[in-house]
């Protein structure tokens, strides 16, 4: 663990075994890389300069967007949970952070988050890239709930905060 360094700052560590060591920002978990550790004997010589980049292809992950149903007025809110474990990349590529992804509502209708997992997260309005300030439930602790009433119709895009790739989609009727 390096805990936190600030920039300009470095980080050593000798790795005495050979192996493959994925690693993580804790600050911002979608940073990631793995460090690949060879024998002395397996090592193979790369052409690339020290220091100099190598090019990787990012994997391209197209989210499926599931099937909108329309819903009748209920007596109850809709409910939408914040996974357990979202709070880890890998839950936006089956759009499953925010349990359901997209929920359909008339106006006057309001939804209900629940936090369902062991980190803290937010529903704030928008996208990561762009936050619109239409609603932000703050910070939401493991098991606390926030509600949120629609008043006008349209599609509403949100996320969390803390973790950007966690997002979802409220439509109002």
């Amino acid at each position: 663990d390096s805990s936190l360094f600030m920039s300009g700052t470095t980080f050593e560590f000798t790795f005495d075994e050979s192996g493959e060591y994925p690693y993580f920002c804790m600050v911002h978990p979608w940073m990631t890389g793995e460090i690949i550790v060879n024998e002395i004997e397996d090592m193979t010589v790369n052409e690339i300069a020290v220091g100099e980049p190598s090019p990787v292809e990012p994997e391209v992950v197209v989210p499926v967007e599931p099937e909108v149903v329309p819903t009748e007025k209920r007596a109850a809110p809709v409910e939408v949970t914040m996974a357990q474990g979202a709070s880890s990349p890998g839950c936006e590529n089956t759009n499953e952070c925010y349990l359901p992804y997209q929920v359909e509502i008339y106006s006057g209708e309001p939804v209900v988050w629940i936090n369902t997992d062991s980190a803290a997260h937010t529903v704030t309005s928008g996208s990561p890239a762009l936050h619109d300030g239409l609603f932000d439930s703050g910070m939401l602790m493991p098991d606390q709930k926030w509600e949120f009433v629609f008043t006008e119709s349209g599609q509403y895009d949100y996320h969390c905060m803390l973790h950007p790739w966690m997002t979802g989609k409220v439509i109002v009727n």
